[in-house]
């Protein structure tokens, strides 16, 4: 895709997240019993839009270790994940991943620049950020 949609984040032009401030709604979750950890109870569907050529760690914060998982296909779930660089003949690359929790909430995620920048962004898992109903 050359294009970002709306409904996505972008995130130091190098990701796209869709975040609580830009789709407006809670995240649907879904229960799942590949694992014994309780952090890795409840999944969402989380798309992930990288910039062609950009390199990128996508983690999970420190407040939230205890109750958070990310999971893109790489391996077993983790509390990051390191993108890029990616090559397409796109402008952004799609990948399908999910993230883990252990019970509804708000939560936190941050990417981290290739200038070693943090940008936070909230995504609203099963419970509403603030702001949202």
């Amino acid at each position: 895709m050359n294009t970002v949609d709306p409904d996505f984040d972008i995130i130091g032009g190098v990701a796209a997240l869709r975040t609580s401030k830009t789709v407006g709604y809670v995240a649907q979750l879904s229960a799942h019993g590949f694992y014994e950890d309780p952090t890795l109870r409840l999944a969402a569907k989380t798309p992930l839009l990288i910039r062609r050529g950009a390199t990128f760690e996508l983690r999970v914060p420190g407040s939230f270790h205890d109750r958070v998982a990310l999971d893109y296909g790489r391996s077993d779930p983790s509390l990051r994940t390191t993108f890029g660089p990616c090559e397409s003949e796109t402008e952004w690359l799609l990948f399908t991943g999910y993230v883990w929790v252990a019970d509804p909430e708000c939560i936190t995620l941050e990417v981290v620049l290739p200038d070693s920048t943090v940008e936070a962004r909230e995504l609203g898992l099963g419970a509403p950020c603030s702001g949202e109903s």
